[in-house]
């Protein structure tokens, strides 16, 4: 548990900057992974997002296919256990998949930009109040992930226009989860969910919900628990009020500071005897931002190994990065590969 910090964030929302944003630089430095706590979002907006979450998967196959991500060029909507595949073998967990709603008459839909489209959603019929309950949690998020960011920028003494330019307006992603019961899958005979990975993105904001069996590896090669804490105590089943989030950093602010943080390899194993069910926000930069290391001093002249091994060169445009990176956990690389061999 000691090589996951935990860090109240109540004074860094109330007024800013503070000491905290060098603690919050260590972590990120260190494992790249951290608890929060006092972040601000309500226990009725994650309970309600949970509740909701758990009726939509609990849907008959069928109903969930009708939404399947297939439909969409964005990656938006549903896909069934094993669609993604993480570290060469299928993931044992199922996902819906949101972001931005994109408009008809969106500039970047219209130019064909990757990653912008509409929103699949199952009808009201379904699952009642599952569309306001995604856009309360989102809201909430992007607020949140727009205050971790600017510590984070801050602290490396990055300019504020420089900022803007990078995350004015963000991006992201949001993914409901369900990890099915199980021991061992004919795919997976580990029984991981998911993998060993790094993100995409640039902050992941995670909300767990009771049954844990998330892990982080160190720098030291060491696979550490990362369970679900309420404040200072391990979480406790028979008393669900929402309690910290984990923040895992991701590949795109690995390459903005040009390593100096880093995204750490994570993993989840699934419960032989439980479901389990988690929220994932990705906080992101501008769809159209270029991503290259900060031209400031903590930063600069930085020798780089990326964490992942098929990291790509820099500097990249991150629409096209995200897309061919959803592509290749999806099986459609090749598909991606031609669509953005000119761009």
């Amino acid at each position: 548990m000691s090589s996951v910090p935990i860090i109240n964030i109540s004074r860094l929302l109330q007024v800013g900057e503070s000491g905290l944003a060098k603690a919050i630089a260590r972590a990120c430095s260190d494992v790249g992974a951290f608890y929060i706590t006092d972040h601000g979002i309500s226990d009725s907006t994650i309970t309600t997002l949970e509740t909701k979450a758990q009726q939509f998967f609990k849907l008959p196959l069928q109903d969930k296919q009708e939404l399947s991500f297939n439909k969409s060029k964005a990656f938006r909507g549903y896909f069934e256990k094993g669609a993604e595949k993480t570290a060469g073998l299928p993931d044992i967990k199922e996902g819906f998949f949101l972001g931005p709603d994109a408009s008809p008459d969106d500039k970047d839909l219209q130019a064909g930009v990757p990653m912008v489209a509409p929103n699949t959603w199952p009808s009201e019929r379904l699952v009642p109040g599952f569309c306001s309950a995604l856009n309360d949690y989102t809201t909430a998020m992007t607020n949140l992930g727009k205050v971790m960011t600017q510590s984070i920028m801050q602290e490396l003494e990055v300019p504020e226009d420089l900022i803007r330019q990078i995350f004015d307006p963000p991006f992201y992603n949001l993914t409901l989860w369900h990890y099915p019961a199980v021991c061992t899958d004919k795919h997976v005979p580990t029984g991981w969910g998911i993998g060993p990975h790094t993100d995409y993105e640039a902050v992941t904001i995670l909300h767990q919900d009771p049954v844990g069996g998330l892990q982080v590896q160190t720098k030291q090669g060491e696979w550490v628990d990362v369970p679900p804490i309420q404040g200072s105590k391990k979480y406790n089943v028979n008393h669900p009020t929402m309690g910290t989030l984990v923040v895992l950093l991701g590949d795109a602010l690995e390459c903005l500071t040009n390593g100096l943080y880093r995204a750490p390899v994570h993993r989840v194993k699934n419960s032989p005897q439980h479901s389990r069910y988690s929220i994932t926000y990705f906080f992101q930069p501008n769809i159209n931002a270029v991503i290259q290391p900060l031209d400031v001093p903590k930063i600069r002249n930085r020798e780089y190994k990326p964490t992942r091994e098929n990291a790509t060169a820099m500097p990249f445009h991150y629409g096209y990065h995200l897309q061919m990176r959803y592509a290749q956990s999806f099986g459609k690389g090749n598909q991606a590969i031609e669509e953005n061999a000119d761009k």
